[in-house]
């Protein structure tokens, strides 16, 4: 604050008012600044009681803000199914320095299964490239699940974690299009399809992505 010779009584102090401010702004993921703008005015009035106020002195902070925990999220897998081979990724905060990989075997017993490795091309990203479930325990079959907890450790020595529980799934998707009702044989009867012709998909899991096409048929 810069300095002023003023002569002020008790009166006067009490009509110094101090006015702090402060503003925001998100600069990307995870990081913010916020600028704190402190403004000391003199209020006083005139003869005819009309209030005033001079800005003696203005002064501008900024800081950067930081999580008071290490946060993040999970790319890859987009669902809670999770292959023989899988491929992990993370998308952390910029103060993350390290991520593990931790199997939760109940509430007291938790075993380190690996460390994620930084991307080199995206500072933000951590991955584990190729996890191999039954090379950690081959006891597990399709079906099973599993509670797989992220851990986040950021510059400051303070940690987080990501919480999720995955059904192991081995066996690739599997579906099947039938055309027509019961009964009808468009291969061996040489029935004809019209564009009244029902047509359905069945599907043997939960599928992470679908598309549908639809076509006209033309006689």
């Amino acid at each position: 604050m810069s300095k002023y010779n003023l002569q002020l009584t008790d009166k006067d102090i009490k009509k110094l008012v101090v006015e702090n401010k402060c503003h925001f702004i998100l600069l990307r993921f995870s990081i913010s600044c916020a600028i704190i703008a402190t403004h000391c005015r003199y209020t006083f009035s005139d003869e005819n009681n009309n209030d005033y106020q001079i800005l003696l002195d203005s002064e501008y902070t900024d800081t950067v803000l930081r999580f008071l925990t290490p946060v993040g999220f999970l790319e890859n897998p987009v669902n809670n199914y999770i292959k023989e081979v899988q491929y992990f990724s993370l998308n952390v905060d910029f103060e993350v320095e390290s991520v593990a990989l931790w199997h939760d075997i109940d509430t007291t017993t938790s075993i380190k299964i690996a460390d994620f490795i930084r991307s080199e091309e995206h500072s933000n990203i951590f991955e584990l490239v190729e996890w191999k479930i039954l090379a950690y325990d081959p006891s597990y079959v399709s079906g099973d699940t599993i509670n797989l907890r992220f851990e986040l450790t950021d510059i400051f020595g303070q940690t987080g974690s990501i919480q999720k529980t995955f059904t192991i799934d081995f066996n690739p998707p599997t579906g099947q299009i039938t055309v027509g009702t019961t009964g009808q044989n468009f291969e061996e009867n040489n029935d004809i399809a019209g564009p009244l012709t029902p047509i359905s998909f069945s599907y043997s899991d939960d599928l992470s992505t679908a598309c549908e096409e639809y076509y006209r048929i033309i006689d």
